[in-house]
């Protein structure tokens, strides 16, 4: 199997997936919960990618199958264009792709001071001497903004937001190329949640480390991110540049959740119709397209033939009629 491109220009990708398939449940189809069904991305060194789209649309699942926290029922995880596919490949992904987790009171073990979370991770992946690990553990937390003697410090004795700091200094401790952050400011207040975006931002820069971003607050995607996919019932329904995406939205969907968004720019076009309803159940596969019970411009089309994620310039959309008002 040959190297995955990423799915727009940019940078080579350090981490992609194939067509992955996420089912839950037993053996008869129709007790499966279909999860993520066909998903290919792709996030280049440096680069900041925002994954928005409803609760349940399979966002934080398809992030857990790129760890291994979750294995995929089909398809494949690509790192620097090589099919993750034994231990091995898991070990070195993993040391190489960090995950900070949504929240910040039960990511971090209570009985564990800070120096030894963090001091943790640099022994597993060998790095055996303790004053090498003190060290590196320190530069890291002063690194994402707090002191060196907070590392004799318990998680109990710090704030939410320097919780998710220190989950950011874990992740960091070695030196990883790209950080999934999944909802790590959705619990935050909204001062607190400015600070970790500009921390993250700051990162990038200094580091050169890459994000996926998972969000569904599209207001903290288009400020912090270069490119957004947008994911419903488990598939990406459109994803490009994150300005060429909020000011040009194609698909119904994703007019739909930027017409929710108070006081969305005034360079984007007329909104009409938000999104409406529920989504069909994960127990069901849609014969069509999957947001076709829910689409204000549905045609019979939709119902019988499921789109293909097509475009050009970067912008692609899983729509029959991209960009059609209605």
């Amino acid at each position: 199997m040959g190297p995955v491109r990423a799915a727009v220009p940019g940078p080579e990708p350090v981490l992609a997936t194939e067509q992955i398939v996420k089912q839950f449940g037993g053996r008869r189809q129709s007790a499966r919960i279909h999860a993520v069904n066909g998903v290919s991305l792709a996030v280049g060194s440096g680069e900041i990618v925002g994954l928005v789209g409803e609760s349940g649309c399979g966002k934080s699942t398809l992030s857990k199958v790129l760890v291994g926290i979750e294995a995929a029922t089909s398809g494949d995880v690509m790192l620097d264009g090589a099919r993750v596919a034994d231990r091995e490949g898991w070990r070195a992904l993993r040391r190489r792709v960090q995950y900070v987790f949504q929240d910040p009171y039960g990511a971090l073990c209570p009985t564990m001071t800070i120096g030894e979370t963090l001091t943790d991770a640099l022994a597993i992946n060998g790095v055996s001497d303790k004053a090498e690990r003190r060290e590196k553990a320190t530069r890291m937390l002063e690194q994402v903004g707090l002191a060196a003697g907070d590392l004799d410090r318990y998680p109990r004795q710090f704030s939410g937001g320097q919780r998710q700091r220190i989950g950011l200094a874990r992740a960091l401790v070695l030196e990883p190329e790209l950080i999934i952050c999944d909802e790590i400011v959705s619990g935050l207040d909204v001062s607190v949640q400015a600070q970790i975006l500009n921390l993250l931002s700051d990162l990038r820069q200094e580091l050169g480390v890459a994000l996926l971003f998972i969000s569904h607050d599209l207001r903290v995607v288009r400020y912090l991110c270069d490119r957004v996919v947008v994911m419903y019932l488990g598939q990406v329904v459109e994803e490009g540049p994150v300005e060429g995406v909020f000011s040009g939205p194609r698909h119904p969907y994703t007019r739909g959740l930027l017409a929710s968004v108070p006081d969305h720019a005034p360079d984007a076009p007329e909104l009409k119709a938000r999104v409406t309803g529920e989504p069909m159940s994960l127990s069901e596969l849609p014969v069509g397209c999957p947001f076709a019970p829910r689409c204000p411009i549905v045609q019979e089309r939709c119902r019988t033939e499921a789109p293909a994620l097509d475009g050009g310039e970067g912008h692609r959309t899983a729509c029959h009629f991209a960009g059609f008002d209605g």
